[in-house]
């Protein structure tokens, strides 16, 4: 029993309390979320029944320097005479990338990031060489 609480009291703090425990455990299992992540994206024509690699939601797609942030803003560098660019989103889908840019061209800039970036996606970097082990 709660000090000083009357029944009625005591049973709003009960079910206080047991919101706040079940918040907190959805709160946890959303943070333990796993993602599967396709090291050479779909968009950019990679394999879509290749492995995958199993990665935190936060790490993957989350707030701030994740995966798909980084990959973005990388993307978004890698221009061609035209000034088309990487980087899917509306107005530059999958298949407008795979029409400006040729495949080696794609795969080149991928390396790159994962060269650049595999020290924060290292089991992403590793499974996109291990498809790729040319562009080591």
């Amino acid at each position: 029993n709660a000090v000083g609480l009357n029944p009625q009291q005591q049973a709003i703090a009960l079910q206080v309390t047991s919101l706040v425990v079940a918040m907190v455990g959805k709160r946890r299992a959303a943070k333990g979320k796993v993602e599967e992540h396709h090291s050479d994206p779909k968009f950019m024509g990679g394999n879509p029944k290749q492995p995958t690699t199993s990665m935190p939601k936060d790490i993957h797609r989350g707030a701030g320097n994740a995966l798909h942030n980084d990959l973005n803003s990388f993307l978004r560098a890698r221009t061609d005479a035209a000034g088309n660019h990487m980087r899917p989103q509306p107005g530059n889908s999958g298949a407008r990338i795979r029409g400006n840019f040729t495949r080696q061209e794609r795969l080149d800039a991928m390396a790159d990031f994962y060269k650049q970036f595999g020290h924060k996606y290292s089991d992403a970097a590793r499974d996109f060489f291990n498809q790729h082990p040319h562009l080591r």
